[in-house]
């Protein structure tokens, strides 16, 4: 019989700590509409779309819509416009998917790149903060910053998923 052995993960980021805490203070620095005056404000039915194969299943969404990242090109190309759109990856590529609209809040998190702001200029932004993630909650903390924080995982689905209880 062969003995067990422990499986060790170790969950890490695309973008460093130093990228991360870079993205905070722009963010920071720019000034932002805080996420707290939006939770539990919200009521009812949401899809929330991810970018998976089930997307296709427009005739299924139900409610109010959340896209998520790369989901929102595909919902406007089939003239479905969410409600709300996150964004939370810190990445410079997330600017790609913000595509600005008239009608759609957009959640982007403190952490996104600030290229993704700067695509949102014109639009509705709130900023929430990425709780448990590259130490977010101590930054925030040395800078006396007391906001709510979203948890929820590393993809984005199980984020905003959260990120959607908060909201109500």
């Amino acid at each position: 019989m062969s003995q067990a052995v422990p499986l060790i993960l170790e969950v890490e980021c695309t973008a460093t700590q130093e990228e991360v805490e870079r993205n905070l203070e722009a963010t920071l620095a720019r000034g932002y509409t805080p996420f707290m005056p939006h939770v539990g404000q919200y009521a009812g039915k949401l899809s929330i779309c991810g970018s998976g194969p089930s997307l296709a299943k427009l005739d299924e969404l139900t409610g109010d819509v959340l896209a998520l990242n790369g989901a929102l090109k595909f919902l406007l190309d089939h003239e479905v416009v969410p409600r709300h759109a996150m964004f939370w990856d810190a990445d410079p590529v997330v600017a790609e998917f913000a595509i600005p609209h008239p009608g759609i809040t957009y959640f982007v998190a403190s952490r996104c790149d600030p290229a993704v702001f700067d695509r949102l200029k014109d639009c509705r932004v709130v900023v929430w903060h990425a709780g448990g993630d590259h130490k977010i909650e101590d930054f925030l903390t040395r800078r006396q910053i007391d906001e709510p924080m979203v948890l929820g995982g590393t993809p984005a689905v199980p984020r905003g998923i959260y990120l959607a209880f908060a909201l109500g």
